[in-house]
């Protein structure tokens, strides 16, 4: 059992070649108004620890560090790293910061939506909430590539008539594996965190970052965009 919950970051991605991101956020009134919840981060390798960060909104003495541990140990996620954040300047300004300016130049972050133009939504987001924050953009230089438009253009995601191009319908057509999720969409996301219920949030988006891990390998496996640079939406941040 390697579940870790601290309040520090005090790990490494250093062995991982792609680096999958997603964050969960306050609602969907917009970055003017709500603020990142969860940031999650699963690395290519398995010598790596995926890891996420939980903004609390307040004392961090308040969450139990415990309950976390047996809530993912009887979920069977037995390898993950928690950090808890009291506020979201502290999660953007001092947690992500930490996990970011370690990637090297021979690393990459990879999204499914994340930062497509017109479409994207993880970055943009991101964007206004460190202005709002004050904070610099530390991801200046890292660079990023957005698979979405491969899944869409290269491969036929329709079963029984219906479109599945969205993150986990696309997974669940494509890979072979199941990908626990409690959540049917991210709405309820919003709902348990806003409760307090922080444990099935970073749970849902653990399983977001896995399955665009999952669907980026066969990606560069089955559509004509063999390396990351031949993405479209591949660019520096």
């Amino acid at each position: 059992m390697s579940i870790q919950v601290n309040r520090m970051v005090n790990g490494e991605l250093s062995e991982s070649e792609s680096i999958a991101i997603d964050i969960e956020t306050q609602g969907f009134d917009g970055a003017g108004d709500d603020e990142v919840t969860v940031v999650g981060l699963y690395p290519s390798s398995e010598s790596d620890t995926p890891v996420s960060l939980l903004n609390v909104g307040g004392d961090l003495d308040t969450v139990s560090e415990t309950a976390l541990v047996e809530y993912f140990d009887a979920q069977g996620i037995d390898t993950l790293h928690i950090i808890l954040c009291e506020s979201e300047a502290k999660l953007l300004d001092n947690g992500l910061r930490a996990v970011v300016e370690k990637l090297d130049s021979d690393q990459r972050l990879i999204g499914y939506n994340a930062e497509k133009w017109a479409g994207g939504f993880d970055f943009p987001f991101l964007r206004t909430r460190f202005i709002k924050n004050g904070i610099d953009w530390y991801f200046n230089g890292i660079y990023y590539c957005d698979f979405i438009n491969e899944i869409q253009n290269h491969l036929n995601t329709q079963q029984n008539g219906d479109e599945h191009n969205d993150l986990d319908g696309a997974h669940d057509l494509l890979v072979d594996n199941d990908t626990e999720d409690p959540f049917e969409d991210s709405g309820e996301a919003v709902t348990k965190y806003n409760t307090g219920e922080y444990a099935p949030v970073i749970h849902h988006c653990h399983a977001d970052v896995k399955r665009t891990i999952d669907l980026f390998e066969l990606v560069l496996e089955y559509t004509p965009a063999r390396e990351p640079s031949e993405l479209k939406d591949s660019h520096y941040l």
